[in-house]
């Protein structure tokens, strides 16, 4: 059965998901829109930021650009447990994590993060064969 509805030469929800879930969702990146001072936080959340972006939530792999010289916590779903630390000057990538929000922290005591110099690019990934064996897996058990 094809993806698109003939019919009505339309996608409709479900065939929408479905095309989602197999194809995955391009690259979204967001950087930083003002400094960053010494020992502040930088709060994002996707869903309230940007509705378009909001629809494909959450997103299942990201990765954090530190473009500064000061090292950060980078706080997943703004969850002070789950922290990733990006050093100054460096790239970290996470994946097979759910993405809704997350916070900046500058761990630095004197300095400040310029404009921009923090980019998060996140996308939801498309199907591989662990999310393919995931979700078999949750039906079978869900039966």
């Amino acid at each position: 059965m094809s993806l698109l509805n003939k019919q009505a030469n339309v996608f409709t929800p479900d065939t929408r998901k479905q095309i989602l879930f197999v194809s995955g969702i391009g690259i979204f990146r967001v950087r930083n829109k003002a400094t960053i001072a010494n020992t502040a936080l930088w709060h994002y959340n996707i869903a309230d930021s940007s509705p378009t972006l909001a629809k494909y939530l959450p997103y299942d792999s990201f990765k954090i650009t530190n473009n500064s010289s000061e090292d950060i916590d980078f706080y997943i779903n703004q969850n002070t447990d789950k922290k990733v630390l990006v050093p100054a000057g460096t790239i970290q990538t996470v994946t097979d994590v759910a993405l809704w929000s997350w916070i900046v922290e500058n761990l630095n005591t004197t300095d400040t993060i310029s404009i921009g110099e923090i980019e998060v690019a996140f996308e939801r990934q498309g199907a591989t064969t662990n999310t393919l064996a995931k979700k078999i897996a949750n039906v079978i058990g869900g039966a």
